[in-house]
């Protein structure tokens, strides 16, 4: 089944091990971010399922900077943003995303 190759894909290429990696390399930036950009309260996450807890209501309208920039993430109510990159980002695509997520917190 379609299923089983892609469970067979990802753990032939290591696309799992890969993902605790990058995940850890994204949480480690935005936690850079954090230290200087008092909009983040908190940061959580799993792998590459990441959450940034924000101290004011402005998810969306970051959530919307980030979306006219080219950067796909989601807002949870007024204060929580979602970063799922695929399994196959890069650690310049995750500096990247880093940086424009620190332009749209500046801007909201």
């Amino acid at each position: 089944s379609v299923g089983n190759a892609s469970v067979g894909t990802i753990l032939r290429e290591g696309l799992h091990e890969a993902a605790a990696e990058k995940g850890a390399y994204l949480l480690e930036k935005l936690g850079e971010l954090k230290a200087s950009c008092p909009a983040i309260r908190e940061l959580r996450g799993k792998g590459l399922m990441v959450a940034a807890e924000l101290s004011r209501p402005i998810a969306a309208d970051v959530r919307n900077r980030l979306l006219g920039a080219g950067c796909l993430v989601g807002s949870v109510g007024d204060s929580i943003l979602r970063l799922l990159p695929p399994l196959t980002v890069s650690r310049g695509e995750i500096d990247e995303a880093a940086g424009l997520l620190a332009e749209a917190l500046r801007a909201s």
